[in-house]
């Protein structure tokens, strides 16, 4: 199926804006006809017309007759990327239930230095400006002149709570330098002057850096789980953002040979209690068993142990229809209707997780799918695979490959 421009709904209309669990009311329900509710199982809905680059979400003055930037302004934000690089530039996401939108932030290093926000509405099929960038100086210390976030690389480190509304945002790579990308709740409620910074992770460890390239939400528990460059597995509460990070486990995805973070993206399974990274590799995947936040165990030779990982060999063995934990940075997430995680790296396959079983199902379209989305960005996917909640009884997802095409939603079988 294929849709092109907005759906005219506005959530403030809807009164079941919030779809990350949405639920059919029947006849009355105003969303009864929405191109998602009437979406085959089984099949993929592409929307198109609607991008980041368009003229009236740019923040480039010469195109845009809507951006407060003027033109040397966009001219020291721009890097060596512009706006696309939102996406493109190793960028991460988050799905938000109370507007029911995937939000997405980007950028970093020499790509881009904007910090703005970008949301795409599942209610009315469009991209919409959160807020405008930063102007001034970007001095690579992770924090603009004006007090807010500077552009990172997000990769698989925004989160959301649900309890509380806010988003953090980890990352790394900020500014031309690729400084220090901080951690940053951000409230989208106020989205200019909602940047507050929280505690740093701890650097008290070799080659920790406090960056954090993968970062998950505990939504039963309130916390944010994040993995720290060379400093390990932390823990903070979502409803605190002058709380400390808590050192749970020692060693980056256990150091020894398992340490390429920019290819992997990290998921939580809420029923398991688990947190689940794969990518680069298909003998780099972990699973941790977090289940008891005082004694982390990570799954090694089989079996849960407290002991770190130190060689390939020691890794999860996965069987079945493995290719998808080799590619770079894939989209991972929890389907909370089928109690599994899936996979997604751009095409028309989704990919199933048993993390129990530890078996990978490719699963092919349904006969009727009349859409293929387009290859994943050639530096991943990161977050920007989310669940959007159960539709006419199934559970579909979103991903996003670029600033400039399409978006595509699934509906699982």
């Amino acid at each position: 199926m294929r849709y092109s421009g907005g759906y005219g709904l506005k959530a403030s209309l809807c009164g079941l804006a919030k779809i990350g669990g949405f639920t059919s009311q029947g006849s009355a329900d105003p969303l009864s006809n929405h191109a998602v509710t009437l979406m085959a199982p089984g099949t993929w809905l592409e929307v198109s017309g609607s991008y980041i680059t368009d003229a009236g979400l740019s923040p480039d003055p010469t195109v845009s007759n809507t951006s407060p930037l003027t033109t040397p302004q966009w001219e020291a934000v721009r890097g060596a990327l512009y706006s696309p690089a939102v996406i493109s530039a190793y960028s991460g996401g988050a799905y938000r239930t109370e507007d029911s939108s995937l939000y997405t932030n980007g950028g970093g290093h020499n790509d881009y230095y904007g910090n703005e926000w970008y949301r795409f509405s599942v209610i009315d099929l469009v991209w919409k400006h959160v807020n405008w960038p930063s102007t001034g100086t970007y001095n690579s210390d992770g924090i603009n002149d004006d007090g807010t976030a500077e552009s990172a690389h997000t990769y698989s480190a925004i989160a959301y709570s649900v309890t509380n509304d806010r988003f953090i945002r980890g990352g790394a790579a900020s500014g031309p330098a690729a400084g220090g990308a901080n951690r940053w709740e951000w409230n989208p409620n106020t989205p200019n002057a909602g940047w507050t910074a929280f505690p740093a992770l701890p650097t008290d460890v070799p080659d920790a850096n406090g960056n954090s390239t993968i970062t998950v939400c505990d939504q039963a528990r309130n916390y944010f789980w994040a993995f720290a460059d060379g400093g390990g597995l932390f823990t903070r509460p979502t409803n605190d953002n002058t709380a400390a990070w808590t050192r749970r486990r020692n060693g980056q995805y256990e150091e020894g040979n398992i340490k390429n973070q920019l290819a992997k993206t990290g998921a939580y399974h809420e029923a398991e209690q688990k947190i689940v990274v794969i990518g680069a590799a298909t003998n780099q995947s972990m699973i941790y068993d977090v289940s008891d936040v005082s004694s982390i165990k990570i799954l090694k030779n089989g079996t849960y142990q407290a002991d770190r990982i130190d060689a390939l060999t020691e890794t999860p063995v996965w069987t079945g229809d493995t290719a998808i934990l080799a590619t770079t940075a894939p989209g991972l997430a929890y389907d909370s209707l089928n109690g599994d995680l899936v996979a997604w790296s751009g095409g028309a396959d989704i990919y199933v997780l048993d993390v129990d079983a530890l078996t990978v199902t490719k699963v092919t379209p349904a006969v009727g799918n009349t859409v293929t989305p387009t290859a994943a960005a050639t530096n991943g996917t990161f977050g920007r695979w989310q669940p959007i909640g159960t539709w006419g009884g199934k559970s579909c997802f979103i991903g996003v490959n670029s600033a400039s095409g399409s978006v595509f939603i699934h509906k699982r079988a």
